[in-house]
């Protein structure tokens, strides 16, 4: 019994490290996520590149160049919702401060089949651009 009782507070403290650490995103560079898309699907991610803001074609890309000369293969999409009128229904992301320049983007990635000839992933569910 008193084995136990000293065992608790380890128990514990164990079990909330690791359900903190399921919720907490992986910092993950933008290489990483394009050559290695399979060992980040379904996880969440925070990822830095250049930022492309376009209705139907939101995007992270790995340089200005990528973004600039759409050059999917270095990008990876973002799944933003809009409204009827083309606006972001997401108030909290300023795109026009951020369109154009380099930020962090926080989401859940989800890979997208390789017969596919656009991004090889896409972040979803995204909790922050900065």
């Amino acid at each position: 019994m008193n084995r136990i009782i000293l065992l608790l507070p380890f128990l514990l403290f164990s079990f909330f490290l690791n359900a903190s650490s399921e919720s907490d995103p992986n910092r993950v560079s933008m290489v990483e996520l394009i050559v290695n898309p399979e060992k980040w699907d379904g996880k969440i991610v925070s990822v830095t590149g250049y930022m492309n803001f376009q209705y139907e074609g939101d995007a992270i890309f790995l340089h200005k160049e990528d973004a600039d000369n759409w050059i999917q293969i270095n990008g990876i999409g973002l799944l933003l919702k809009y409204d009827n009128e083309h606006n972001l229904l997401r108030k909290d992301i300023n795109q026009k401060e951020l369109n154009h320049k380099y930020a962090t983007v926080t989401g859940t990635f989800k890979l997208v089949s390789r017969d596919v000839l656009y991004f090889r992933g896409d972040i979803t569910n995204i909790e922050s651009i900065r």
